[in-house]
């Protein structure tokens, strides 16, 4: 079995929905999400209300609802209205048996095999550092996925690892200057996935003009990408995934227990939701476009 870190690889691909809803596995998804009770792709949590709803329910049964709302555009028999074309019906069938779901516990597949990686470098020398670039945390304090992931691997260190290698890894660049040229340390910059490609551009921008950079390896780690996103990383930095996914036209076709994609996955449900109006049909989005992410906070 390949292991995390070979950059331009995966170790292996991601779970599918089609194929979770029919598995035995489908049942074992006991664990509990909180999603914001809306009709709409919440796409700013930070503009809710405090006393803004939430609703919850378990992995397994917010995949078979997800599963259930796309089947039902798939196999609806009416035309949709013409300005929403036959498109989104194909779309609702690629996305039934493609769409990508990262639980939790293939999230801590993930950051254990990354953490691996991690460990590896670290332990060929004391001189091997790792800085894993920040990932600008929002102005109410609320996190990006890239540090809320950033502790689950750390999650992932023994105690007696942690205490080995606490002055190997870093979040903070000024602890470069004195190792500044050492081509032995790796500047990591991780997310879970990307979409656009919006976000990790502009941390590898920052991140490449940084006077105390140097020589460091730089390199992205990634919980999913698609083939593409490997074998053309973006500005040539080698990238490594856990997951394999695949794409819905120009976007990663994936979602997860920590975060509902807005894009590729809330949106297109979104539009599907209007199309079924339009001909005097209701229906209810599924709660996993507004999963509640474990590592947001309402500003005080």
């Amino acid at each position: 079995m390949k292991s995390f870190g070979e950059a331009s690889h995966f170790v292996e691909a991601a779970p599918r929905l089609g194929a979770i809803v029919a598995s035995s596995e489908h049942g074992s998804l006991d664990t509990q999400l909180t999603f914001w009770q809306s009709e709409e792709v919440v796409r700013d949590a930070e503009t809710l209300p405090a006393d803004t709803l939430t609703i919850s329910m378990t992995e397994g049964a917010a995949l078979q609802q997800t599963h259930d709302f796309l089947s039902a555009v798939v196999t609806h028999e009416m035309p949709l209205p013409d300005r929403f074309g036959d498109d989104l019906r194909d779309t609702a069938y690629t996305m039934r048996e493609n769409l990508s779901f990262i639980s939790e516990r293939a999230r801590a597949i993930a950051t254990t095999a990354m953490a691996g990686s991690w460990k590896r470098h670290l332990a060929q020398s004391s001189h091997h550092r790792i800085i894993v670039a920040p990932s600008n945390v929002t102005e109410d304090g609320n996190m990006k996925s890239g540090d809320f992931l950033f502790n689950q691997v750390m999650e992932k260190f023994t105690e007696d690892e942690r205490a080995r290698f606490a002055a190997q890894v870093s979040r903070d660049f000024d602890t470069l200057p004195r190792f500044r040229s050492a081509p032995d340390t790796k500047i990591i910059v991780l997310d879970d996935w990307s979409v656009s490609g919006t976000h990790l551009l502009k941390i590898l921008g920052d991140v490449k003009v940084h006077p105390r950079a140097g020589k460091a390896q730089l390199e992205v780690n990634l919980l999913a990408a698609t083939n593409a996103q490997l074998a053309e990383p973006l500005q040539h930095v080698p990238t490594a995934a856990y997951y394999q996914v695949d794409r819905l036209g120009n976007s990663t076709l994936v979602t997860g227990s920590h975060s509902a994609v807005d894009f590729s996955f809330g949106r297109p449900m979104e539009q599907m939701v209007s199309a079924f109006g339009a001909l005097g049909k209701a229906m209810t989005l599924p709660a996993l476009a507004n999963v509640k992410r474990p590592y947001y906070r309402l500003a005080a």
